[in-house]
């Protein structure tokens, strides 16, 4: 059996979910991440009230007769605020699950000592090396109800196991924190039968900077060093995650842009080093604010010449992050905010490469920016004039497809709910490990 055709398997037979009913002390809200570590795995859960004691326990799929591992986890108390004053507690698990082997399918159960059901998932763990073809399903800007329009889509996607990862580009659920968090808890109990069974990697947008971005912070585990920035890779592929909302809420002070910058800086140097291309090829960062964008908006950042995402905080233009992204040959940079999708040029600085052809871009001479912010929020209008640089637009819900089709050579496809196909699609290829900028 096939690995696609054993979880689909799975989902049919009910390993994804198990029963949610129970009560209170039942796990809701399961959710997993990478570590970074092909060896082990995140996983998150909340229950209403406290259970005392949290287990996991799991065991390689193909391997029934081993004796499965267990973890325990210690409740959190998460207090949710309310604007009149009126607080929400609940309880929040997690734990690490470790010794896995590369590669292998795992099936995992949570549950709480105080009693309530028992949740069964299962996942499977990323292959070592670089020397395979992962697919990852990527979006900004999705919520519940109304503006979760690609939800039913990924829902599918993972059903028939169609991607190795799930990336959200900032922008949960619309608000995380309101309701006393209820609208939060919604927003993942509904996501589950995704990121309960693959990794779910996230980044805050502005929608979560309530608190210093706390109730994000207080629900989501990610790799090293920290929720707000990290990076991991995946086959030829180093990911980088940055918060651009510390640029925005500067009343949390500048000391963490300061310091996003300076780690950001020294990840994609080390990343860029001849022996870390060598095993993986291509860099991608992503972060929520694009850099370039045709918005109808007026005095959108991303519209403009001094935009700070690109150019720095503050007058003297402080922590430029475009700069890095040309010095240490980030290949594309994947945003959200911006309710559309829009692909441009290979661009920097406002100069772009109109050498490349429509559909393949070979050897770009500068990074490749896509905005996915179309996961279901109302969406932003263009300008009535595409600028040279913009190669398509779509007010299309969806999300993105990246897939790597060999070693230097990676594809990007857009899908469209609306039409329930992938609309634009074009590829990026280069010739070394290193990028061709000019």
């Amino acid at each position: 059996m096939g690995l696609a055709c054993l979880m689909v398997t799975l989902a049919v037979l009910g390993v994804w979910g198990g029963d949610s009913s129970g009560g209170d002390f039942t796990p809701q809200q399961v959710h997993i991440a990478y570590t970074g570590d092909p060896s082990s795995m995140f996983v998150t859960w909340t229950t209403s009230e406290n259970g005392e004691t949290g287990f996991v326990k799991y065991r390689n799929i193909f391997t029934p007769l081993a004796v499965p591992q267990q973890v325990l986890a210690k409740p959190e108390p998460i207090v949710h605020n309310g604007t009149g004053g009126d607080t929400r507690t609940d309880y929040m698990y997690k734990v690490t699950l470790t010794g896995l082997e590369p590669g292998q399918f795992y099936e995992y159960s949570v549950w709480t000592a105080r009693g309530g059901s028992k949740r069964e998932f299962s996942f499977a763990t990323l292959p070592e090396g670089s020397d395979f073809g992962p697919r990852f399903a990527i979006w900004g800007d999705l919520g519940i109800g109304e503006e979760s329009a690609a939800m039913p889509f990924l829902l599918e996607a993972a059903a028939n196991s169609e991607y190795d990862m799930y990336i959200h580009i900032g922008d949960l659920a619309y608000e995380l924190y309101e309701d006393l968090g209820t609208v939060g808890d919604t927003f993942f109990n509904n996501m589950e039968p995704i990121v309960a069974n693959f990794p779910y990697m996230t980044i805050p947008g502005n929608h979560e900077n309530r608190g210093n971005f706390s109730e994000f912070k207080q629900r989501i585990q990610s790799p090293a060093p920290n929720t707000m920035y990290n990076s991991f890779d995946v086959g030829p592929i180093h990911f980088v995650m940055i918060n651009m909302e510390f640029y925005f809420y500067d009343e949390y002070g500048t000391g963490q842009i300061e310091a996003q910058y300076n780690w950001l800086r020294e990840d994609l140097a080390a990343a860029n080093q001849r022996a870390a291309r060598a095993e993986r090829p291509w860099i991608i960062v992503m972060g929520h604010r694009p850099m370039y964008c045709s918005c109808e908006e007026p005095g959108e950042d991303c519209n403009e010449i001094g935009s700070v995402a690109r150019t720095g905080y503050g007058a003297e233009g402080k922590w430029p992050i475009e700069e890095l992204l040309l010095d240490y040959g980030v290949d594309l940079y994947l945003a959200g905010h911006k309710h559309f999708y829009e692909r441009m040029l290979p661009i920097y600085d406002y100069r772009y490469d109109d050498s490349q052809q429509h559909d393949s871009y070979h050897n770009p001479k500068y990074p490749v920016h896509v905005n996915v912010g179309i996961g279901g929020r109302e969406s932003d209008e263009f300008t009535q004039a595409s600028p040279s640089y913009s190669v398509v637009r779509s007010n299309d819900f969806g999300f993105i497809s990246l897939e790597v089709l060999d070693r230097l050579t990676v594809q990007i496809q857009q899908f469209s709910v609306e039409t329930h196909t992938f609309q634009d699609s074009f590829l990026v290829s280069k010739d070394a490990d290193y990028p061709a900028f000019a």
